[in-house]
C-alpha cells in the first residue's frame, strides 16, 4: 500500500502534508480527517462565538427553574 503524504483539505482546498491533518483512523482510507487542522481551528472557533450567548442563559434557566427542569427530565428520560 502507497502511503499518501499530501492531501488535499476539504474546506479550503489547499495541499498539504498529512501532518497537517488530525488522525482518524476509523472513517477514513488514509486515516487523516478531511479537514485540516488550521480549517478546524477556525470553524470551532466560530461556532464558539457564534453561541458564546447561550452559555449564560442556559445557566440563567437552570437557576431560576430547577423544580421544572426536574420535572421534565423525569417525564422524558424512561
Amino acid at each position: 500500500m502507497c502511503e499518501v503524504l499530501i492531501k488535499i483539505c476539504n474546506n479550503c482546498s489547499v495541499e498539504k502534508p498529512v501532518d497537517e491533518f488530525s488522525k482518524d483512523e476509523r472513517n477514513t482510507k488514509d486515516g487523516h480527517g478531511g479537514l485540516c487542522k488550521d480549517c478546524v481551528s477556525k470553524t470551532a472557533k466560530a461556532r464558539r462565538e457564534k453561541n458564546k450567548a447561550r452559555g449564560p442563559l442556559l445557566s440563567q434557566i437552570l437557576r431560576l427553574a430547577p423544580d421544572v427542569i426536574a420535572d421534565w427530565v423525569t417525564l422524558t428520560i424512561p
